[in-house]
């Protein structure tokens, strides 16, 4: 199969080395089998949770392995992800969710202090990767609790090349910071040139 997607390519590669370590960060490794269900279950989580396609996901969490899982979990739930840089004022992380109109953020405890007033006027309602909620009206869901959802298929989203994957934010230092909207197919064409 030729991908066309970007989570294709996790696809592909969990079928040929599924013991192989996709990433690893400060001695911890990931497997790419293991990336695999965990970010089936991120995104059969994400849908069960109303996520529906060309919906926007935030990813607020520094380098971590958590940050592949919410990647090709978001991919795989259909929706596109924002990321949102964790060291940013929260001025700007708030203004972002606002643009972006982000209903369910992944974010890691070492935030949580931060979150009250970065989700303050969003449209955020779920925070994925902490345990307890920062603000009422707001569900937390522990990593723990999205794994617990079918990591064994993804959620069945029909997406094409042509569907939003990514946005990427520009610095906004000559005025308000602009989205740059990536598709699947922009993404695959950008990968393939840098490898």
């Amino acid at each position: 199969m030729i991908p066309y997607l970007l989570p294709h390519l996790l696809d592909r590669a969990a079928e040929q080395w599924p013991d192989k370590d996709a990433f690893s960060f400060f001695g911890e490794g990931i497997s790419y089998a293991d990336l695999l269900r965990k970010s089936n279950s991120l995104a059969n989580f994400l849908v069960a949770n109303g996520v529906q396609r060309g919906d926007r996901v935030g990813i607020y969490l520094h380098k971590s392995l958590e940050c592949a899982i919410a990647m090709y979990g978001i991919f795989k739930a259909g929706a596109a992800y924002v990321p949102l840089d964790p060291g940013a004022p929260t001025a700007r992380i708030n203004l972002l969710l606002r643009d972006c109109g982000i209903k369910h953020l992944i974010s890691q405890p070492q935030k949580r202090h931060d979150l009250p007033e970065v989700v303050a006027k969003t449209a955020v309602h779920t925070i994925i990767g902490v345990n307890a909620s920062p603000a009422e009206q707001i569900q937390a869901a522990s990593w723990q609790a999205v794994f617990a959802h079918d990591g064994t298929t993804p959620p069945a989203v029909g997406l094409m090349g042509h569907d939003l994957a990514y946005i990427i934010y520009t610095s906004g230092s000559t005025g308000t910071p602009k989205g740059i909207m990536h598709t699947h197919a922009s993404g695959l064409s950008l990968a393939r040139l840098s490898a």
